[in-house]
């Protein structure tokens, strides 16, 4: 019998969370009390910690909207809202997604609502950057899609333009020109080749990560600066609005010329102006010895990364950020030879916390060179770990006056640590002693601050940013003082020794050490090298720092014996910073006019969803999503499409969840039916409907772990087809699961690491005549990540079911066991291994009908086996044949063979498998079985 739904989907569903059936948890551990600001074009969301840069939000948000909309020609139809959070611990806690947000977003845009998401940090010069930057999506958005488009809210495009155009386009537009960014540009031009950053898919875009961004902004910036700025925003609009789209013939239409051609002449241009800059320099491997780790035990694929290095108090030893183990981590290796010592934070990502924060100023050794502090995210704060490196002792501090930490260093004389931070509504100094635990804010300031160090007896030296750019300040301990000492335009770290202050700073698209002489106030430049040089750390010896070439971060050391200083005589004070000027006055009329924000459901999106599977399966289902500005209230209507031939044919569900507090809440009402065809007789033929509802609560006990439960009503009727039998009976459930995720490094459409499982109870209760079964379902997935984009993939699946109305579990098909019928083999007992070896095929397929291609065809080998067998069975899965032979036992299938995936459009997962039928000691079929798929992969 062939059904053509699983009841059990259903209920998985119900029960399951807003994310689905696995995923991360977002731990809500606030409540925020938002209010709204209302401007000309936008309306303001923020909170008490926000309140003070309300006028100063507006004052960015109109001019740079009257500047975007005279350049691009694009007029904004309704107020746009903008949601500010203080910090990213807030800011990871946001509903509008459900993606987790690490440290490195800065921010988002989304297209339903047109809501501009982002975290202020402390720092409103990055903060302009970034608005700057997400307000060009908002323009490009409402173009794609306009607002006053009827049920313009309701539906995505199928194509959008490529990522190299809407992110090079944004970078532009926000002039978003970092000295780093200009660094990665300038060096690998004079050390090697370019991308061709426009010829490449989006997936690879994505994993070059800021260094795509930037030659993105590179490159629109050239074809806006030679051929001017409307033609490129007509380039633009004409990749908008279309099905589908073929940004090279759009291109050569546009500007007569080939986009190979134009990347060219960008690289010409992009020559020309650096090597006259690097023609007199020399070559850093010529002038400093390059400590290099070599990639012999494991972790990191390719080649070794190298970023901040920290020298030991004796100077032999350097710890440093390294991709060592394929993730952020802390190595300690010899600081000359490179010999690795030891990984510092193998396997802390995940059980200690959740991921470094890594930052040059984030690591520091103490002062008697047995211990490593350093700055790590748990949850939704940032924590101060502390790593004896002898004992390998590890001590997880949260320093309550900081929700952030952005630089920490130790005192010489009593061993307290300094850190930089955030708390609430200020950029803070923090005071902590180890020995006795106890910190005090020592300083507050509205301006952001960074790299701070120890310097002389009771003093520091820390980087802030204001009006004038960086600046380096002296601040006195003891009276609470603090003076300017030094001013440019970027400083990205800073370190001290024997009276010296040495960091890097900018020099022409370069960044190169300098150091200031404490006594004298005198700045001398002691690096310049055809490459830049940055995060300096010293010893008593040696300076060792960050050498930028063929992108990449490598380490070198220099003698302190051998620098060459040069005096720098001018003070490069930047021009382009504006000076903050909020007056109280503006911060009380935000204060006093804020409104209190009021949720209001509104449809978001119409989404579609196909599953087919050739053996017998297809269904349709469209879904209406809603939610309020916040995230915190939704909506889902399903609607089954696939078969409605009269009102008794809807199939459908309507669920509301609640998101505002740590839990998450939710109550479905449904009705469904099911149709089951014998392949014996028509007199077999039935149907099965449902109706009915449950409520269900989800609570993460961490980011990774997480605990649901339901109560489930429901009434099922059974009615034969073609003879006079109808059954009805009630069902009241309880059900319980326990989840966890620690899957990671995402690749496709699936995890690349980590492990991920679900352990689910459910249980009837017989309240007269209703039906008495109970289930126990365990899933446990793992994949292991070989290279980049290559992975083994493996699920075991073992369930049962029990009670006069027991559920069969239904094996077959492309989804459980391939080369079988859907749903062919039922039983009450269940076993089930998938394994798969997934990698890359094709990047690219080219087709000659104009704006089609095939893009990131995937690959991989598979290996299925099951035991599909009654309840009281003994699962035996291997056994001798009368040859003696290794063969399967009794109820055990098998099945190996290959296939293809294709992603079209993000919307339909195609799955294309061909399997042979085994018993392990004979194929049982020479012919390959080919199945068909329209699914998401385990």
């Amino acid at each position: 019998m062939k059904p053509l739904l699983s009841f059990l989907f259903l209920l998985l569903f119900l029960v399951g969370p807003v994310n689905g059936q696995f995923g991360r948890n977002k731990i809500r551990e606030r409540d925020f009390q938002w209010k709204t600001w209302e401007t000309i074009h936008f309306i303001i969301h923020y909170y008490e910690e926000t309140a003070h840069i309300i006028p100063e939000i507006e004052r960015i948000l109109e001019k740079t909207h009257d500047e975007y909309r005279d350049r691009m020609e694009i007029e904004l139809k309704n107020k746009v809202p903008v949601i500010v959070y203080y910090h990213s611990k807030d800011f990871s806690q946001t509903n509008i997604t459900d993606a987790p947000l690490s440290e490195g977003v800065g921010g988002f845009t989304e297209l339903s609502k047109r809501r501009l998401v982002l975290p202020y940090n402390g720092d409103i010069y990055d903060f302009k950057r970034i608005l700057q930057h997400e307000l060009v999506h908002v323009f490009q958005y409402e173009y794609i899609v306009p607002s006053d488009m009827p049920l313009s809210s309701l539906y995505y495009n199928l194509a959008f333009p490529p990522l190299w155009v809407m992110e090079g386009m944004a970078e532009y537009f926000s002039d978003d020109w970092q000295p780093e960014g200009r660094m990665m540009l300038r060096e690998n031009i004079l050390s090697g080749e370019l991308l061709e950053i426009p010829l490449l898919s989006n997936e690879t875009f994505h994993y070059y990560g800021y260094y795509a961004y930037k030659l993105a902004q590179s490159f629109t910036e050239f074809l806006c600066q030679r051929y001017g700025e409307k033609k490129f925003v007509r380039y633009f609009k004409s990749l908008s609005r279309k099905i589908s789209i073929r940004p090279e013939e759009a291109f050569e239409a546009q500007y007569g010329m080939s986009m190979k051609r134009a990347v060219e002449l960008w690289h010409h241009e992009l020559k020309q102006f650096y090597w006259q800059d690097g023609l007199e320099k020399k070559n850093p491997y010529d002038v400093y010895h390059l400590t290099e780790i070599k990639n012999s035990f494991g972790g990191g694929e390719g080649r070794i990364l190298l970023y901040a290095p920290k020298l030991s108090p004796a100077g032999d030893v350097m710890a440093v950020y390294s991709n060592i183990g394929g993730e952020g981590n802390i190595v300690l290796a010899g600081a000359e030879n490179g010999r690795f010592i030891m990984n510092v934070t193998q396997g802390y990502a995940d059980r200690l916390y959740d991921y470094l924060q890594i930052r040059p100023a984030n690591l520091h050794w103490s002062r008697d060179g047995e211990k490593l502090y350093f700055a790590a995210r748990k949850v939704n704060s940032d924590v101060l770990v502390e790593k004896n490196i002898i004992t390998g002792k590890v001590r997880i501090v949260k320093i309550p006056e900081l929700a952030v930490i952005h630089g920490l260093t130790q005192c010489s004389d009593s061993g307290a640590l300094l850190l930089l931070g955030q708390k609430r509504n200020s950029n803070v100094i923090v005071f902590y002693q180890p020995s006795t635990g106890h910190s005090r804010i020592l300083d507050s300031s509205f301006y952001y601050r960074k790299s701070i160090t120890a310097t002389e007896l009771g003093k520091a030296a820390f980087v802030q940013r204001d009006a004038y750019g960086d600046s380096i300040y002296e601040y006195d301990l003891k009276k609470g003082t603090k003076k300017v000492l030094y001013q440019t335009e970027n400083i990205n770290s800073m370190a001290y020794y024997d009276g010296c202050l040495y960091f890097d700073r900018n020099f022409s698209h370069a960044l190169y050490l300098c150091k200031l002489d404490l006594e004298s106030g005198a700045v001398y430049q002691i690096t310049e090298t055809l490459n830049s040089t940055i995060n300096p750390d010293v010893s008593a010896e040696k300076i060792i720092f960050n050498i930028y070439k063929n992108d990449r971060y490598e380490v070198a050391l220099l003698d302190r014996d051998d620098t060459t200083e040069t005096l720098l005589v001018e003070m490069d004070i930047p021009e382009s910073f504006e000076p903050v000027m909020i007056s109280e006055e503006d911060t009380a009329a935000v204060i006093e006019g804020g409104k209190p924000y009021r949720p209001k459901l509104k449809a978001d999106f119409v989404t579609g969803q196909m599953e087919y599977f050739s053996s017998g399966y297809f269904r349709t289902y469209a879904t209406l999503t809603g939610m309020d500005i916040m995230g915190d209230y939704r909506f889902q209507v399903h609607l089954d499409m696939t078969r409605i031939e009269s009102f008794d044919d809807i199939n459908g569900q309507i669920a509301f969840n609640y998101l505002k507090k740590r839990y998450s809440l939710g109550v479905f009402f449904y009705l469904w039916k099911d149709y089951y065809f014998s392949d014996f007789s028509l007199l077999y033929d039935y149907s099965e409907h449902y109706i009915g509802g449950a409520a269900s609560v989800s609570y993460p006990l961490s980011q990774k772990d997480r605990v649901e439960g339901a109560v489930h009503v429901y009434r099922k009727t059974l009615k034969f087809m073609h003879i006079p039998i109808t059954n009805s009976a009630m069902a009241y459930t309880t059900q319980l699961a326990y989840v966890r995720d620690s899957s990671r490094s995402w690749g496709y459409y699936h995890p690349l690491s980590g492990y991920r499982f679900r352990f689910s109870y459910e249980q009837s209760y017989p309240l007269g005549e209703s039906l008495n079964y109970g289930m126990a379902l365990g899933d446990f997935r793992s994949y292991l990540r070989i290279s980049r984009r290559i992975s083994l993939a493996q699920r075991v699946i073992y369930g049962e079911s029990w009670g006069g109305n027991a559920l069969p579990f239904k094996m077959g098909g492309i989804n459980t066991l391939r080369g079988y019928d859907y749903q062919d083999l039922q039983g009450e007992k269940i076993l089930l291994y998938n394994g798969e070896l997934r990698f890359p095929l094709v990047d690219y397929i080219l087709l000659a009908i104009p704006g089609f291609g095939l893009p990131e065809i995937r690959g991989l080998l598979f290996y299925d086996m099951a035991y599909v067998g009654p309840r009281d069975g003994d699962i035996r899965l291997f056994t001798k044949n009368e040859e003696g032979e290794k063969a399967f036992g009794p109820d055990v299938y098998g099945s190996y063979g290959l296939g293809l995936r294709y992603n079209f459009s993000g919307l339909l997962n195609l799955k294309f498998d061909w399997a042979w039928k085994t018993h392990l000691d004979t194929k049982l079929n020479d012919k390959a079985v080919f199945q068909f798929g329209i699914s998401s992969d385990f």
